[in-house]
C-alpha cells in the first residue's frame, strides 16, 4: 500500500537552488568529468532508488495549486461573458483555500478532518462540472 506524501517546498531553498545552485552545477560540470550525467545513478544506486520512489509517491503542493489555478483560468477563458452571472464569485479561490487548509490539516495529523475536506473538494468540483455542462 502506498501513501501520498505532500512535499512542502521552501521558497528560500527553491531560490537558492535556482540561482546559487545553477552556478555551482556549472562549475562542477567544468571541473569534474561525468558530473550531472544520467550515469551518476550507477555511483549511488541506493540514492537513485530512494529518489525515484520518493518523487513517484509524493505530491508537490506547488504543482497541485498551479494546476488548479490554470484549469480555472482555462475555464474562464473558454467561457463567454454571457455565461457568467454577475453575482457569482470565482470558485478557483475557494478551491485554492480548501487545498491549503487540507495540506495544513494533514501536516498537523488531523486526518479525519482532512478526509472530510477532500470529500468536500471532490463534491464541489463535480457540482461545478455539472453546472458548466448544463450551461452549455
Amino acid at each position: 500500500m502506498s501513501r501520498g506524501i505532500l512535499r512542502k517546498p521552501s521558497i528560500k531553498k527553491s531560490l537558492a537552488a535556482k540561482y546559487k545552485g545553477a552556478y555551482t552545477r556549472k562549475l562542477k560540470k567544468s571541473l569534474i568529468p561525468g558530473y550531472g550525467t544520467k550515469t551518476a545513478g550507477w555511483l549511488h544506486p541506493k540514492r537513485k532508488l530512494y529518489n525515484k520512489i520518493y518523487y513517484r509517491t509524493s505530491i508537490d503542493t506547488r504543482k497541485v495549486i498551479a494546476d488548479a489555478l490554470t484549469k480555472k483560468n482555462e475555464r474562464n477563458t473558454s467561457s463567454t461573458s454571457s455565461n457568467v452571472s454577475p453575482g457569482k464569485t470565482s470558485s478557483g479561490f475557494l478551491d485554492f483555500c480548501l487545498i491549503i487548509i487540507t495540506a495544513i490539516l494533514l501536516t498537523n495529523r488531523h486526518t479525519i478532518l482532512a478526509i472530510i475536506l477532500i470529500c468536500l473538494i471532490g463534491w464541489h468540483v463535480i457540482n461545478g462540472e455539472k453546472q458548466e455542462s448544463e450551461q452549455k
